[in-house]
């Protein structure tokens, strides 16, 4: 597969407890590959161009769209997943940049 490149420090996922809605982090230590996404992957995702990025990594690791990932202190926003069960199995996450 990929050679890793990145690790996820941090996982965000929205969470709800009567009308309140907050984002609640989980420290975890998730090996990855971080490649940008290039133009034609961009367009069909409907992501801008250069804010938009591909990660993959091992099955078995709990994230789900629209949870915010930390790599490298930058927050990302998972937008779209897929998960592989064929040969090399794996996780590939359509990820964009928080500002």
């Amino acid at each position: 597969m990929y050679a890793y490149n990145k690790v996820i420090t941090a996982v965000k996922r929205l969470t709800y407890t009567g009308n309140r809605s907050e984002l609640v982090s989980t420290n975890v230590n998730f090996n990855c590959y971080l490649e940008p996404l290039n133009a034609e992957t961009s367009a069909q995702s409907g992501i801008q161009w250069g804010v938009g990025y591909k990660v993959f990594l091992d099955t078995g690791n709990d994230i789900i769209v629209s949870d915010v990932i930390t790599l490298d202190s930058s927050d990302y926003t998972v937008k779209g997943k897929s998960d592989y069960d064929q040969l090399a199995s794996h996780i590939e996450l359509i990820v964009v940049k928080k500002e």
